[in-house]
């Protein structure tokens, strides 16, 4: 199926703007869990019924613009087909991850969308435009609104698995050096990995403009 040929018929089952976006946000954070697509449907503070969220889905899937994987026995995990992300505008890897990536893609799509909740904007990894000199990609840029109407970015990491000092030290400075604020997402272990790294080797400043944070609920 091409994708002049999904857009036609598209118009035909009245797939609206909503669906456009929401789809491009799927593509760009490559799989989404079933319940945090409800949270990313909904226009309201409560998520939407999975019933709801599931026949969309399906208006999706025969259309060729979403699949529905089940890689375990809980909720499916949703991908935009090559087709779903270029009807979206997006371009991004498709497909579901592999089993050792799985995890931190879907921990980092709820992140995202509780952000997006939030009231945020979010740039997903794959779309992320590097300064220049800048080595590490971050998961992910949030510009979350400001009392004045401006935005202050921050680059943010998900971090399921302890880094390494060796690894922090090229990290860290990398992401502060970009970006106004960054902000590290973690297990309570590797939280406290991070934060006694930058106790010992930030400058007081630098200190101030990373936060660790408790991933808490948003684990997957």
């Amino acid at each position: 199926m091409t994708t002049t040929q999904t857009v036609a018929q598209a118009a035909r089952v009245r797939l609206t703007p909503r669906d456009r976006e929401t789809l491009g946000v799927v593509a760009g954070l490559r799989a989404v869990r079933m319940d945090d697509l409800a949270a990313l449907l909904s226009k309201t503070a409560d998520p939407l019924h999975i019933r709801s969220a599931r026949e969309i889905v399906s208006r999706w899937q025969r259309l060729g613009l979403a699949e529905a994987h089940r890689p375990t026995n809980g909720l499916s995990v949703i991908t935009a087909t090559t087709t779903g992300a270029a009807w979206a505008g997006v371009t991004a890897p498709t497909g579901l991850p592999g089993w050792g990536q799985l995890p931190h893609t879907l921990t980092t799509a709820a992140l995202a969308i509780a952000y997006r909740r939030g009231g945020a904007a979010w740039t997903p990894e794959p779309l992320i435009v590097l300064p220049p000199g800048c080595e590490h990609r971050p998961d992910g840029i949030a510009h979350p609104a400001n009392g004045n109407g401006t935005t202050a970015a921050t680059a943010v990491e998900v971090e399921l698995t302890q880094k390494s000092a060796q690894r922090l030290a090229v990290i860290v400075p990398d992401l502060l050096d970009n970006w106004q604020n960054v902000a590290y997402w973690a297990t309570p272990k590797v939280g406290a990995a991070v934060s006694k790294w930058a106790a010992h080797n930030l400058r007081a400043d630098e200190q101030q403009r990373l936060t660790v944070r408790p991933l808490g609920a948003w684990t997957r």
